[in-house]
């Protein structure tokens, strides 16, 4: 394979706001590990062993595994579980015999806090600033101190020194095999010795450039002047200059660019997500020192609106979009910016932050237990804060991977059995003295500790997993699914029970469902595709799309895609004697077109308007029936293929079909449907040829990429299907009195906006509902009529650690089957296209 052939493409950190990918040849990476060889040496190959412990998202992990392939070493792999912990890691390195081993500064730390003796070993650091006294640390037991130096742009290293014992500096040292370092001013003239400038590179470890960024690859890859015709320099950013003895000293950045434990950043990345919050009109992102002169990274941030917004909120709102090295852990509010008299920001006169308390908005309860008070005391003292309560995230407080060892060493001189993965797990506190003292996580909850949408090994318990297994039995409910949403992210898919009541097999989160009207609001993401790419107008005239029927002229006005989307375009059905929509499996369907005119396999009666477009709220399928034509009939395409192009490809929704057929042509396991009384349906469940409303096969980890969509396109985060525009549109209620807004539930009675929709056919029962803002949510399927009680379990367990109860108006409305907030006289018998 040719040396110019791409090797890896690895993103970093953009000044942009759009992280950048660098493109690395086979070339390039050879040189580097041809280098690091010579470095190194291999007198005794065999006898050397290397630790890989570094993540594949950062470069420097391509030497921990490619160097000993390449040079007949062996290489030890740490699993997920190890990596963070510095007491997994020693365990290894003193188990296999490791020699040799690389890290940050920061990491280094972290071992050596943890008990890390060097003796013997090969250590190599760099990827942030090496202080003279931890240099001095390491050196003075270990065999060699290697520091190294060099940007993901030049192939990982490019520059390595000996730290010698007893160091006096730390430089940067001298190029590997066949590199060049240069110290130019900005005309890249040299400079001299002991005149700050900038350090290009050059060499066979240039990358090729940013993918796909042609204008940034000129503008950071220079033509060489000091090179042969056709080489190149890398422009670093780095200020550096020569000492008189010929060894580089590192003084800084030319521009804004941070290094904070080993990671790149570019505030202006974390300054573009937050500018997309709606409570936000401007930022400034910084690293500040904290009580122990780490630094933090720090938002400065002026409100757009009069409320201004939450810490945990804007936490939230990045991590969909950005790693979690780059989420600040400090947050000043200010009017305006402070400026210089030459109208620059003032960066001397912008606050200090306060990296203390609770976060502006989580309610501080102080600690209530012994066990409470002890973790209190530790993490105030490890974090410097002047408080801690039972409610606090050690993180978000400001604990990170090298604050957590020392807490964990005093947590076990006090007597308390804690692990690493414990307080990395643990979401306050609270529960981590709970999971310190085999306390119930109910119980504790019960006692006043704050619970929010659960994450990892603790998630079923906390959405009350034997709750509902207990509701299950009550109810006859066989089979359950729940897919759990937090901070933006779908974090557990759990899944309990059976897929039929007669052959019993185990419930798999891959098993699909029949959703109901969890369609409409699929459909609904659907039309607001086309209506961004420009094919609809959702206040055009539907007639203006529609070929094979027609809105009648006299219904007292234009009938709109709005309107048909929020239950406002006056059409309707007649009462019907049929007992239910739904066919067998595998007879023919009715078309939309047959529905709409109450023909051929239709069971029901023609599409009616009993009232003026606009006027009167009124929930059917009829309305997403008319949808479904139009989609046709604009398109060309049969329904079920036009939403998996426009909406269920591009979310990922493998396991998702309108296709009638779905569940009997994809392979998948099917959760059968089951009456009241706990028996399977006839012939397993029954076929709606209502697609649009209610015509949806899914499972609940796709219906909750849905979700995640509309958050993330509604906070301008970045969308695969949505436009900012669209989103907001569908979270608009449709009038003050309706719990409802464009296909979608909206609940904004408690003190965050909820939205989703629910959904009951013929032996199945669904829900999902999520906020908009902490980014929390879940997603519910049962495979039985009775499911509404489980439903409703675990909605009261979603709302019983916020200030949003279980008993908002959305949810007394579902409870009373009225959560389309029909008149009395608009009711009527419920059938399954009510209930869908």
């Amino acid at each position: 394979m040719s040396p110019d052939a791409l090797a890896y493409v690895l993103y970093t950190s953009g000044s942009t706001g759009t992280p950048k990918g660098v493109e690395v040849t086979r070339g390039a990476l050879a040189n580097l590990l041809a280098g690091m060889r010579e470095l190194l040496g291999a007198a005794s190959p065999a006898g050397e062993m290397w630790l890989a412990s570094t993540s594949v998202s950062f470069d420097i992990s391509g030497l921990e595994l490619f160097l000993p392939l390449v040079s007949g070493q062996c290489v030890v792999l740490a699993g997920d579980d190890q990596v963070g912990d510095a007491d997994e890691l020693i365990g290894l390195i003193r188990k296999h015999g490791v020699t040799h081993l690389q890290a940050t500064p920061s990491g280094w730390k972290v071992l050596l806090a943890a008990g890390l003796d060097p003796t013997g070993l090969t250590l190599l650091t760099g990827g942030e600033a090496l202080p003279l006294e931890l240099a001095g640390r390491l050196r003075e037991h270990a065999e060699r101190l290697i520091h190294v130096y060099g940007p993901t742009e030049t192939t990982i290293w490019s520059t390595a020194t000996d730290i010698p014992a007893d160091p006096a500096n730390v430089p940067l040292g001298t190029p590997i095999r066949n590199t060049t370092i240069h110290v130019l001013d900005r005309h890249l003239n040299p400079v001299p010795s002991g005149v700050t400038g900038e350090l290009f590179i050059a060499g066979d470890g240039l990358a090729q450039g940013y993918r796909g960024h042609a204008a940034l690859t000129a503008e950071r890859f220079l033509p060489n002047p000091y090179g042969p015709p056709g080489a190149r320099l890398y422009r670093t950013g780095d200020l550096v200059r020569r000492t008189l003895t010929g060894e580089l000293e590192y003084l800084g950045r030319s521009d804004d660019q941070l290094k904070i434990r080993g990671y790149r950043i570019e505030p202006a990345e974390i300054e573009t997500a937050l500018r997309n919050h709606p409570q936000v009109h401007d930022a400034h992102v910084t690293a500040v020192p904290d009580h122990t002169d780490e630094p933090r990274l720090t938002a400065y941030v002026i409100p757009a609106t009069a409320t201004p917004p939450r810490a945990a909120a804007l936490a939230s709102h990045l991590r969909p979009v950005l790693p979690s090295y780059m989420i600040p852990s400090g947050l000043v509010l200010l009017d305006s910016w402070p400026l210089t008299p030459a109208g620059k920001l003032d960066h001397a006169a912008l606050p200090a932050p306060e990296f203390a308390g609770s976060l502006p908005d989580r309610a501080y309860v102080p600690p209530r237990t012994t066990v409470e008070r002890v973790l209190a005391a530790i993490w105030a003292e490890a974090l410097g804060l002047a408080r801690v309560g039972v409610n606090d995230n050690f993180f978000d407080l400001g604990g990170d991977s090298i604050t957590v060892l020392p807490v964990i060493a005093a947590v076990r001189e006090a007597g308390l059995a804690i692990s690493l993965r414990a307080l990395y797990s643990s979401e306050t506190l609270g529960h981590l003295a709970a999971a310190v003292t085999g306390t119930d996580s109910d119980r504790t909850a019960a006692e006043g500790v704050g619970v929010g949408m659960p994450s990892g090994a603790r998630a079923a318990s906390e959405y009350g997993a034997r709750s509902v297994e207990e509701t299950m039995a009550a109810n006859r409910v066989p089979g359950v699914s729940i897919a759990v949403i937090r901070d933006g992210r779908l974090t557990d898919v759990h899944v309990h029970g059976v897929l039929s009541a007669e052959d019993r097999a185990p419930m798999i989160p891959e098993a699909v469902f029949q959703v109901g009207s969890l369609s409409k609001h699929v459909t609904t993401l659907g039309v607001l595709r086309l209506v961004g790419d420009g094919v609809l107008d959702l206040h055009q005239d539907v007639n203006h799309y529609l070929r094979g029927w027609q809105v009648p002229i006299d219904t007292g006005g234009p009938v709109t895609l709005d309107q048909l989307l929020r239950f406002t375009s006056g059409i309707t059905t007649p009462p019907s004697s049929a007992a239910s929509e739904t066919h067998e499996p595998g007879r023919e369907l009715p078309s939309a077109l047959d529905i709409l005119l109450g023909r051929g396999q239709a069971k029901t009666p023609p599409a009616v308007f009993n009232s003026p477009p606009g006027a009167v709220f009124q929930r059917n399928n009829i309305g997403f029936t008319l949808i479904q034509q139009l989609l046709e009939d604009v398109t060309g395409l049969p329904f079920a293929a036009l939403i998996r192009e426009v909406v269920l490809d591009p979310l990922g929704m493998r396991d998702s079909g309108f296709e009638p057929d779905f569940p009997l042509r994809s392979g998948r396991a099917v959760a059968v449907g089951h009456e009241l009384d706990g028996s399977p349906k006839t012939g397993s469940w029954g076929v709606y040829p209502a697609l649009a409303a209610a015509g949806l096969w899914s499972t609940a980890a796709d219906l909750a990429q849905v979700a995640l969509e509309i958050r993330r396109a509604h906070h301008g985060l970045g969308s695969a299907v949505l436009t900012q525009e669209s989103a907001r549109r569908m979270l608009t209620v449709t009038a003050p009195s309706r719990f409802y807004g464009m296909g979608t539930v909206l609940d904004g009675t408690g003190d965050d906006l909820e939205y989703g929709h629910t959904g009951e056919t013929s032996g199945y029962r669904a829900i999902g509902l999520s906020r908009l803002n902490d980014g929390t949510g879940v997603v519910v399927l049962t495979n039985s009529a009775s499911g509404r009680a489980v439903l409703k379990d675990v909605l009261a367990s979603m709302h019983s650690g916020s200030r949003q109860t279980a008993e908002t108006a959305l949810t007394q409305f579902w409870d009373d089957g009225e959560l389309g907030g029909r008149s009395d006289r608009d009711r009527r018998p419920e059938v399954d296209d009510e209930r869908a």
